[in-house]
């Protein structure tokens, strides 16, 4: 489902209107929108919870969730983007090839306790907040030499939004749709507020049964794996 089709009458905003009697003025679009987002982030939580391992990444992005940093002789700590949602995977670059080595994530109290002094080739990390340690400063510089596999943050609306879907099985787009008739149910009491619960409630199950589903398909029949060499 797109966003908005003002002719058509196809897309999530015209959908909330019909939903819930409203128009551009009782619900405005700046309204719409801010309740659609807080949506988005309810699913990516529902997905998540059910998806196990699989790395749901919304089809809107255009790129892999990765992102990549030079290695400094003696710096253990590195400033990663806070907008993610979780890291997935570090990845070493080994100085004398393009082979890379998939890091142990190590409990803080190692990272509290190391000597900073003494220089080596790292074999674990630890995360807090937006920064890698290393569990130990590298003996090297190394070009493109961390390589961080995350679970991005979901891709929002704006208010000028048209075409653009919601980067989730469009199947449960009307979701969307039914969290920013809820919100404004709710502020104004209406009497379909109980119905719209229900019917959110069905459908964030069907969602998540559905990912639940996808993620047993790839457990008993797949066989992934990354080799993050073809990304740098």
């Amino acid at each position: 489902m797109i966003y908005s089709s003002p002719t058509l009458k196809t897309g999530i905003v015209e959908d909330i209107d019909f939903g819930v009697s409203s128009n551009s003025v009782s619900y405005p679009i700046e309204d719409k929108t801010r309740n659609v987002n807080k949506g988005l982030d309810r699913v990516a939580d529902l997905i998540q919870k059910a998806d196990g391992d699989w790395n749901w990444d919304s089809s809107n992005q255009t790129d892999l969730p990765i992102g990549v940093t030079d290695i400094k002789q003696g710096q253990y700590d590195y400033t990663i983007d806070t907008t993610f949602l979780s890291v997935k995977g570090i990845y070493l670059k080994d100085a004398n090839s393009d082979l890379f080595t998939e890091l142990k994530l190590i409990d803080r109290s190692f990272i509290l306790t190391m000597d900073t002094n003494v220089t080596g080739i790292p074999y674990g990390y630890y995360v807090d907040g937006g920064t890698i340690y290393l569990d130990c400063p590298p003996q090297a510089d190394i070009s493109g030499g961390l390589k961080v596999h995350f679970q991005r943050n979901v891709d929002y609306f704006t208010v000028s939004d048209t075409t653009k879907t919601a980067g989730f099985n469009p199947q449960f787009h009307e979701l969307l749709s039914l969290y920013a008739q809820e919100n404004y149910a709710y502020a104004k009491s209406l009497p379909n507020l109980q119905s719209l619960v229900i019917k959110i409630q069905k459908l964030e199950k069907a969602l998540q049964e559905s990912y639940a589903r996808r993620n047993k398909v790839k457990n008993t029949q797949m066989k992934v794996s990354l080799d993050v060499s073809n990304y740098m």
